[in-house]
């Protein structure tokens, strides 16, 4: 991802429902759109990678049902290489809330009934 300006940023103020648009040129975007490309090109290190797999594996091994990988190492890596390549094409949509303010919730992703 070279263009940070593909980030997609969005904040929530305090009481306020609606999500407003940073403006790509404010300081907080140049910021946050950073960050983020860091941590997308960080995942693309070998290391990464490795890990994210390992931990696809695991999750696959353990869970209920039938398995996607059934233990298939380079399907675990494709699919690892998959979602890398989707993140750099989409990246996801970032959002800080201002009515978030428990510190010890540094993430929150709402899930639908």
């Amino acid at each position: 991802m070279e263009n940070v300006r593909e980030i997609k940023l969005s904040h929530r103020f305090v009481g306020n429902p609606n999500l407003s648009q940073y403006d790509v040129s404010s300081a907080e975007y140049a910021f946050v759109a950073s960050a983020t490309n860091l941590a997308l090109l960080m995942l693309e290190h070998p290391r990464c990678k490795e890990v994210l797999a390992t931990v696809a594996m695991l999750f696959d091994t353990h869970k209920m049902g039938s398995q996607l990988f059934q233990g298939n190492k380079e399907l675990t890596h494709a699919s690892v290489n998959w979602f890398l390549t989707e993140r750099q094409k989409k990246p996801p949509l970032i959002l800080t809330d201002e009515n978030i303010v428990d510190i010890g919730c540094l993430a929150y992703h709402p899930r639908l009934p």
